[in-house]
């Protein structure tokens, strides 16, 4: 017995040794923390070997698996997606070759060798639903499927070159089971019909595709007749702006996609390769060409070899023989077509010096054009027509190279609307996917809702549901599609006007420099009949040039402004367009209506039940 007054005294002097409350309470956590993790196991084992035992019976059996990877097929008809890509290359299913575009209504045929796997749904691999999970109040759902059939099932196989008709889809997946591919289902002339996966069928008669409209060659003022021209004949260029050397006789450039055989070859027919001066010689190696090889040219082209520079194809009215007298042309600048928006991709992008940048969302940064330097150039005296027109040509070739800068940018401009457009229809296509996706969890709601209806009022409500929702989603979709048009049409207006803007400024540059070159040629020619000696007809002829060099000069600043202008007010206008109509469309997509709808269908319920108690 223990003589102590208090029993925790006693039970301190007789208690072993090291033993306290905290390592009893340890002892009890760790006991307590080994049985649940072997109850955890035990549950695991017994959750996971029916599943397996499962798929062993039903699912792998007969189970093929060959090549590269990406899904697998067994006889009892599931269809398999690997993840990491370690299976086979999916039997029935090929994955590298798209599916064509197909259609409900389209007449399509089976074109795998191992035939095609009809299922009852569209999904790749059978799964069980749950007892309630089929919809409707009857033992049949939808598919035909009864309470014990499998989702995914395989009804049975149509051979290959088996047709049939393609009555609805194209679905990815059914209720809360998503699917890797796209299924539509096909009423098939023989045997089983049911739901079938798009890379095993195809159009029995694919829609053409149409070809692209042909390029119209732009109109051209009617020439005087040439010199008679011959191969092996010497040559001389004879126009005051020089002559374009292109690679193919045509005088526009053609798409790249005009090529043979489809090829996106490096220089697209028509080309323009250099521009050979007046004055320049060659031998003429073949030709005639009217363009007949390529739709077509108003004009009769030789192939040259030039003495020096480039070498190639040049229109007929450039040139002459050697042996004819060569005679001053009026000064006419060249006058490039503009392209078609919809062949011009393969355009040059040259351009001056400047800044860089992204402008409107896609739209190529404009590059400030360099004005030419308005330094004297050495100016003889004006004392024959001939010397005239020299200078003349100097001062031309200056033109010629600013008219160039504008076609390359006016190729530039027509290559940023075409990649717009692409643009505009990819972020149509991103919507209007979006709001599938909605639509198709809207409708795997209300069948899971359907599976727990109980009376006839309450079916009645959820059909009244369905109607609202159902008119509530066309509304969405429309107002989406509202707002996409309105805004594809606004900037594709945008971009008519823009174009439209910069040729006509393209235009009156042109015919300003032309004003000029001709004032020049006329005051130049009137120095030489004037009584005066040569070295005050070089210095007149000096300040002329001088005068028309700082012209040119305050024309390329004018124009250089006027473009930016054009560009940055573009830009300003298609960011605002596609702001607005994001605006749009997050909120349609955001708007409360379809959920306060299924909040009163289930205050709606609940009060019809808690009605029926009490009663």
């Amino acid at each position: 017995m223990c003589a102590a007054r208090r029993r925790s005294e006693c039970f301190a002097r007789h208690k072993p040794q090291g033993f306290s409350q905290r390592k009893r309470a340890k002892i009890f956590h760790s006991n307590f923390m080994q049985g649940k993790k072997l109850a955890a196991i035990t549950v695991a084992v017994l959750l996971i070997a029916p599943m397996l035992v499962f798929a062993r019976a039903n699912l792998l059996d007969n189970t093929t698996v060959s090549g590269g990877g990406g899904s697998t097929a067994g006889s009892s008809g599931g269809i398999y997606t690997d993840p990491g890509g370690r299976g086979g290359g999916g039997g029935n299913l090929p994955q590298v070759v798209p599916p064509p575009v197909i259609k409900i209504g389209d007449r399509v045929v089976v074109i795998s060798a191992t035939g095609a796997r009809v299922r009852n749904a569209p999904i790749e691999y059978p799964v069980k639903p749950t007892p309630g999970g089929l919809p409707g109040g009857s033992g049949t759902g939808k598919f035909g499927m009864t309470a014990g059939m499998l989702l995914g099932a395989v009804l049975g196989v149509q051979p290959n070159g088996a047709k049939g008709t393609v009555i609805e889809g194209p679905r990815s997946g059914v209720l809360q089971y998503k699917s890797n591919y796209t299924w539509w289902k096909v009423d098939f002339d023989t045997g089983v019909d049911g739901w079938v996966a798009a890379q095993l069928i195809q159009p029995v008669t694919p829609s053409p595709i149409q070809p692209p409209p042909p390029v119209q060659p732009p109109v051209r003022p009617p020439t005087p007749a040439n010199p008679v021209i011959k191969i092996g004949d010497r040559v001389v260029v004879i126009s005051a702006t020089g002559a374009r050397v292109r690679n193919a006789p045509i005088e526009y450039v053609l798409p790249p996609s005009s090529s043979k055989a489809g090829m996106v070859q490096p220089e697209p027919p028509g080309t323009i390769r250099g521009v050979q001066p007046q004055g320049a010689r060659g031998t003429v190696i073949g030709g005639p060409d009217n363009g007949s090889a390529y739709g077509g040219s108003q004009f009769t082209w030789w192939k040259v070899d030039f003495d020096t520079g480039v070498d190639g194809w040049v229109a007929a009215q450039l040139i002459q023989p050697v042996s004819a007298s060569p005679t001053p042309t009026n000064p006419v600048l060249p006058n490039k077509p503009a392209s078609n928006p919809q062949t011009s991709l393969g355009s040059s992008r040259t351009g001056g010096n400047g800044r860089s940048g992204t402008i409107g969302g896609g739209v190529t940064p404009y590059t400030p054009i360099k004005p030419p330097g308005v330094t004297p150039l050495p100016t003889p005296a004006p004392t024959t027509p001939v010397e005239c027109q020299k200078i003349y040509d100097q001062l031309s070739s200056r033109a010629v190279r600013m008219l160039t800068l504008y076609d390359n940018l006016l190729q530039r401009d027509i290559s940023d609307a075409e990649r717009i457009r692409v643009r505009l229809a990819s972020y149509r296509e991103r919507t209007m996917t979006s709001v599938t996706t909605y639509e198709d969890r809207i409708a795997a709601m209300i069948d899971r809702l359907r599976t727990t209806v109980q009376t006839p009022e309450e079916e009645q409500l959820l059909n009244n549901l369905e109607a609202k929702v159902t008119a509530a989603l066309q509304n969405r979709r429309l107002a989406i599609q509202g707002s996409l048009d309105r805004a594809e049409n606004t900037i594709v207006s945008m971009l008519d006007e823009k174009r439209l803007t910069l040729t006509n400024v393209i235009q009156e540059q042109r015919q300003f420099l032309e004003g000029s070159l001709r004032q020049f040629l006329e005051e130049c020619s009137s120095l030489v009949n004037q009584a005066i000696t040569n070295r005050e007809k070089a210095r007149a002829a000096r300040q002329i040039s001088m005068s028309y060099r700082r012209q040119l000069h305050s024309i390329t600043r004018s124009f250089s402004s006027r473009f930016r202008e054009v560009m940055r007010s573009f830009s300003r206008e298609y960011r605002s367009v596609l702001r607005e109509a994001s605006s749009e469309i997050r909120t349609a997509m955001r708007s409360r209506e379809i959920t306060n709808m299924f909040r009163e269908f289930f205050r709606q319920t609940q009060q019809w039940r808690r009605s029926k108690r009490v009663r």
